[in-house]
């Protein structure tokens, strides 16, 4: 696949749509319909809706490793003061009933998974009660339920990959956690989510109608049309870009394991404001980002310990091109390989060389 994940041919005809909706689906994901044409949603659909590409990758490693949490998306925030948690409820309740990957199950037929999308029932909002005295106790209580809320494991088939959980530690202290698999929702979606449950906890408390944009289509009638597409060139390109790729043989300090333990660490680095400074300047002076400059920066680290010039780095891009899908809760984003070719400076392996002599 290519930087664009979806590609902007006709439709092919055969996979569930009627030629009319496929003709108003593909006309939408180009951004040329009118808004007052057309349902809401793309009807018909077949019975079993296919993954888009994205989601077959995180289904695919899924099922790798089943009920790891490696790709949970959990989230929480604490409410101190009044919270009408009624009104939450129906909130969540109005989230689920509005983005449909919020309520989708993925089984399989014949060992393939499809996506299904269950009704909006209502009761999506979980609560757990750790009240107490005040003091270290409780707050360990707190922080024991929304940790065991974030990392619960989803059964893809069998359950929707969404929960919200609300931990109520005293009449005035809450801590709303939202579980997610990444399935069915990624960092961008995260924002929406944050952006749409506060108007719609507003719209409830107030006794209103929600004021948020409407959403012209849903991610399985994105899926559809990505499946339907022709991505022949796409396959093609990156086929024919990451031939004869080998993988680089960097020194570690321990061996590495056969299958990963997860047992990894984040370390946050402030760099000083001279050395961003030189990196803006240097990427003004070379016509980049300063993305780009700080992964050729990488690029010629992996090669002075590899030794290797051939240095390829995985990405990961938003991946939303059309604007009727910046509103849409779902996986999106895709994975791209970025290859360097650095055979033409001889910097990063002679200065290896020359520091393994010494």
């Amino acid at each position: 696949m290519t930087t664009s994940d979806v590609r902007h041919g006709p439709l092919a005809p055969g996979s569930g749509l009627s030629p009319a909706a496929r003709r108003l689906l593909e006309q939408r994901l180009r951004g040329a319909a009118a808004r007052a044409d057309g349902p809401r949603r793309i009807r018909p659909r077949p019975d079993r809706i296919p993954l888009s590409a994205a989601q077959q990758r995180l289904y695919f490693l899924d099922r790798l490793d089943p009920g790891a949490p490696t790709y949970l998306l959990p989230a929480a925030w604490r409410f101190t003061g009044p919270l009408d948690v009624p009104a939450l409820r129906a909130a969540v309740a109005d989230l689920v009933d509005r983005h449909e990957q919020l309520r989708v199950v993925f089984p399989e037929q014949e060992g393939v998974p499809y996506q299904r999308v269950l009704p909006a029932d209502g009761t999506v909002l979980d609560v757990t009660d750790v009240t107490g005295p005040a003091g270290a106790d409780r707050e360990r209580r707190l922080a024991a339920a929304a940790h065991a809320a974030a990392v619960r494991p989803f059964d893809l088939a069998r359950e929707p990959a969404f929960r919200a959980t609300l931990v109520r530690a005293a009449d005035d202290d809450h801590v709303l956690v939202l579980g997610m698999h990444h399935i069915v929702s990624d960092g961008w979606s995260l924002d929406l989510i944050v952006r749409d449950l506060a108007e719609l906890y507003r719209a409830r408390t107030e006794g209103r109608a929600a004021r948020l944009p409407e959403l012209p289509l849903d991610y399985a009638d994105y899926a559809l049309w990505q499946r339907e597409s022709d991505r022949s060139a796409d396959l093609d390109h990156w086929r024919s870009r990451l031939a004869g790729l080998t993988p680089l043989d960097l020194p570690t300090d321990h061996p590495r394991p056969d299958t990963p333990g997860g047992r990894g660490a984040a370390h946050t680095v402030t760099l000083p404001s001279a050395l961003t400074d030189g990196l803006t300047a240097l990427g003004g002076r070379a016509g980049t980002t300063p993305y780009m400059t700080v992964l050729a920066a990488f690029q010629a680290a992996l090669a002075f310990h590899s030794g290797q010039s051939d240095v390829a780095v995985g990405t990961v891009v938003a991946n939303r091109e059309q604007a009727e899908t910046e509103q849409l809760v779902g996986f999106f984003v895709n994975t791209l390989v970025l290859r360097g070719d650095l055979s033409d400076d001889p910097t990063p392996t002679a200065l290896l060389a020359a520091s393994r002599a010494g």
